[in-house]
């Protein structure tokens, strides 16, 4: 009986390990900041300057500018793996259209980041992206992208319902 459960729990144990595990690797993980919100530096982007961050979200867009590709993002908080996830509930209308912007390095292959794709990103604040129009100023924290993550898209999950034996709709 005790080599049994033990035969069931190493396995179990071990499989739970490694679903917390993340995708950026350690060395930075150890470096970010971790709770530090995108409202948070919003407020005072200057005051982040150089900190690391571990955020997530949609490429809503994927462009050329002066200084590189730059992805403009919607955030989105990240699970304990560091996949973005859409929180249920009311939550703060805010951190639901909030966005950021992301360089990428000369050696990231700016094909892989499409419109649509979840990512995480782990980089350090450089400062912010402004956007001007006749109605308003807008200001995004920047991000000089470290290492991202582009997360395969979500299955829907295989749904079957039956009646009786062999009947399925």
């Amino acid at each position: 009986m005790k080599k049994i459960g033990t035969t069931i729990l190493i396995p179990l144990f071990s499989f739970s390990l490694l679903a917390c595990t993340s995708v950026i690797s350690k060395e930075i993980r150890d470096e970010a900041l971790t709770g530090l919100s995108l409202q948070e530096v919003k407020k005072n982007p200057g005051r982040y300057q150089g900190i690391t961050v571990i955020w997530g979200g949609t490429i809503l867009q994927n462009r050329q500018e002066e200084e590189g590709y730059l992805l403009e993002i919607l955030y989105e908080p990240i699970n304990g793996a560091g996949r973005p996830y859409r929180p249920g509930g009311q939550g703060d209308r805010q951190d639901r259209l909030a966005r950021f912007y992301v360089l990428l390095t000369p050696t990231m292959d700016p094909m892989l980041f499409e419109r649509g794709v979840e990512i995480t990103v782990a980089g350090k604040i450089v400062g912010e992206k402004r956007l001007s129009s006749e109605e308003c100023d807008l200001s995004y924290p920047l991000l000089r992208a470290r290492e991202i993550h582009v997360w395969q898209p979500r299955r829907m999950p295989d749904v079957h319902l039956g009646i009786g034996f062999g009947i399925t709709f």
